[in-house]
């Protein structure tokens, strides 16, 4: 009976071991899946973090990168005058405003807007002036300027928005009335327009505007002033001439101010 007993029991302790084995197999996986899910869920988040933070990157540098270029690389000074640089299409335009004072000039009234400059001013210094010291003054009880035009001069695309500008700057700034003419007589007298030179009315004054060998600003006589464009290069030479006079009108209102 002992030995049968013996048998009973231990056949019983090994049925329980059998069946304590698969538990603590199961406890075991069940543990591990939630490793691997909690591992994972992990790297899911570390993931979407990093793809939120990459997002927050490209819109911040879409941002800051037209803001800088606005406010620092596209703005600069020359002349003691603060420039804009905007681009519309392929064009580039360098815009600024120029303080106009009383005539005594001790107190600004206004200011004269220059939006539609074409060149960087800063990049025109290739362009001489001989003119004695580098200046052009004009005779302010002279209220009347000729701008006579060769009419074998060049003729090029931006001719006209040259001219346009220039003549926009003698008269809504400088205050001059605008005669326009030509420097050749034959084609004046068939034209019926106004021949007018350096020679013809030396006490007036002149723009003799003409094409040739090199881009330059020169003086003549008393009050005549030619500016000659090479290459097509109008823009430069009109826009280097007004920078030339605000350069010396701006000195004498800081000087009065």
């Amino acid at each position: 009976m002992k030995k049968e007993e013996k048998q009973t029991n231990s056949e019983n302790s090994q049925k329980s071991d059998s069946t304590e084995e698969p538990k603590e197999i199961k406890e075991t996986e069940t543990s591990d899946s939630k490793k691997e899910d909690l591992e994972q869920k992990t790297k899911q988040n570390k993931t979407i973090i990093i793809a939120i933070a990459l997002m927050a990157s490209v819109l911040l540098i879409m941002f800051l990168v037209p803001y800088i270029k606005h406010n620092y690389f596209n703005k600069f000074e020359y002349m003691r005058l603060d420039f804009q640089k905007t681009q519309l299409g392929d064009l580039y335009f360098y815009s600024t405003s120029i303080p106009v004072a009383n005539p005594e000039a001790t107190e600004v009234v206004g200011e004269y807007l220059m939006p539609y400059n074409r060149y960087d001013p800063r990049e025109l210094d290739y362009i001489e002036v001989n003119t004695p010291y580098e200046k052009i003054m004009f005779k302010r009880d002279n209220k009347t300027i000729f701008v006579t035009l060769d009419p074998e001069m060049d003729h090029c695309p931006d001719n006209t928005i040259a001219l346009s500008n220039l003549a926009g700057f003698l008269r809504d700034f400088a205050k001059y009335e605008i005669e326009t003419a030509v420097s050749d007589e034959e084609y004046a007298n068939s034209s019926k327009m106004n021949y007018v030179t350096c020679d013809t009315y030396p006490d007036a004054i002149t723009l003799s505007i003409t094409s040739g060998d090199k881009t330059e600003i020169r003086k003549r006589g008393g009050n005549c002033y030619i500016l000659t464009y090479n290459n097509c290069e109008i823009i430069p030479v009109t826009e280097k001439f007004i920078w030339t006079v605000l350069k010396d009108y701006l000195k004498g209102f800081q000087k009065n101010k």
